[in-house]
């Protein structure tokens, strides 16, 4: 059997999509293992995160069977343009070749495509069940529960000046979805998580809105887990904020995303939403 070594680096939202890769492909009958050893060196985001927030315990790849992948050999190989045994994504669309292989092979991506993972979709939402909240978490999400709640993700601090991220989820496209949901949704409450909660209290023009102030890079997740609960969403360009959206069970959510998800046209973005988001 085939054996395929999928690569796991990046925050929660990150770690999130490259397991439900990790799942359709167990799917697919081939003899899937998880890498996670570029944590141990890894300095941003909050490490590791899987195992703590769901209790996942996937079939975790040793360092041996990844060398033997990545091996010096294998690297002169992709040096000069023949196939390998490391497989990594260059694009952010749906590509149907990532979901074929006749040898083995360690792969590195982010997946951030529903596609990647629609044969395992009700397998990802029970995998992807969150611990119990705290008492604090545990208020807001009866309040979530009592209105129609509205998440309003941005995200700061290390987006800015980014080359890739920064600008856009700007002012303008925060005025632009709050516009659109206050033509859709009767007395919205809205719920504000962010890593700059200042500049959202200076910048956003809200009435009934609550400023989740709760939870701190540890217990980041439980922001997630709030958002998800949310009847509607608003998001910024972030897996993070994304597997919030996804994970709404509300059916009659809505769901607004920026139309872009990275500066400039370097990456095909057509397949990173689901089509029922909107896009403004």
């Amino acid at each position: 059997m085939t054996t395929l070594i999928i690569n796991c680096i990046g925050g929660l939202g990150n770690q999130m999509t490259q397991y439900a890769f990790y799942r359709e492909l167990e799917f697919l009958g081939y003899n899937v293992k998880f890498y996670t050893g570029g944590f141990k060196n890894y300095t941003l985001h909050n490490g590791y995160e899987l195992d703590k927030v769901f209790g996942i315990a996937p079939n975790y790849a040793t360092e041996y069977e990844v060398q033997k992948l990545h091996s010096l050999f294998n690297r002169i190989k992709r040096k000069i343009g023949c196939k390998n045994n490391v497989v990594i994504q260059k694009h952010y669309n749906f590509n149907p070749s990532y979901m074929n292989y006749s040898k083995d092979s360690f792969i590195d991506g982010y997946w951030q495509s529903q596609r990647y993972f629609a044969d395992v979709i009700d397998v990802i939402r029970k995998d992807f069940s969150f611990p119990p909240l705290s008492e604090r978490n545990k208020g807001v999400a009866i309040r979530i529960a009592e209105c129609n709640s509205i998440s309003i993700h941005v995200r700061r601090g290390d987006y800015i000046g980014h080359s890739l991220y920064d600008g856009i989820c700007d002012i303008d496209y925060y005025n632009r979805a709050l516009l659109e949901i206050t033509r859709s949704i009767e007395n919205p409450v809205f719920f504000v998580f962010s890593n700059d909660l200042l500049w959202c209290r200076e910048n956003l023009q809200l009435h009934n809105v609550v400023y989740v102030d709760i939870n701190n890079a540890e217990s980041g997740y439980c922001d997630l887990q709030l958002m998800s609960l949310c009847k509607h969403n608003i998001l910024a360009n972030s897996s993070f904020s994304w597997w919030a959206g996804w994970l709404n069970t509300n059916p009659g959510k809505l769901v607004i995303v920026p139309r872009k998800f990275f500066n400039g046209n370097i990456y095909d973005e057509s397949d990173l939403y689901p089509e029922s988001w909107v896009k403004i």
